[in-house]
Formats: C-alpha cells, structure tokens, sequence
C-alpha cells in the first residue's frame, strides 16, 4: 500500500506542513496534516525520500524508503 500514517505527538487539532523531498532535494509533496493522518503517496516514485513534519512546536525529520 502506498498510504503512510504520520502522527504528529501533542498537536492536538494544530495543522502541521508535511514537505516531502526526494534524496536529490527536490521537493515532491506538500500537504498541511493534523495530528494523525493518512498520507497517500502513490504518486511518487519508488525511492528514497525525507519526510519533514513542521509546526509552532518545531520540526521532525524522517526518511522513507518507497520500493
């Protein structure tokens, strides 16, 4: 399945900006995400990608492998 779900701890209802980047910087995805939330990738390609989750609190970074 190409859906990912990204928890975003103690958001409560805040939006978030979800920016996906692929491994050569181009950024691929933006979306605004509350605190869990199911995130259709399908539209990528298979690759190597990293996940920035971005609000008032601060920012979080994770990489993920698309095969």
């Amino acid at each position: 399945s190409s859906l990912v779900t990204f928890v975003v701890p103690q958001s409560g209802n805040e939006l978030s900006t979800l920016k996906v980047t692929s491994i050569e910087g181009k950024t691929m995805m933006i979306r605004k995400i509350v605190s869990e939330q199911n995130t259709d990738l399908s539209s990528l390609p298979s690759g190597i990608y990293f996940c920035t989750i971005t609000n008032s609190k601060g920012s979080s970074l994770v990489k993920l492998v698309k095969e």
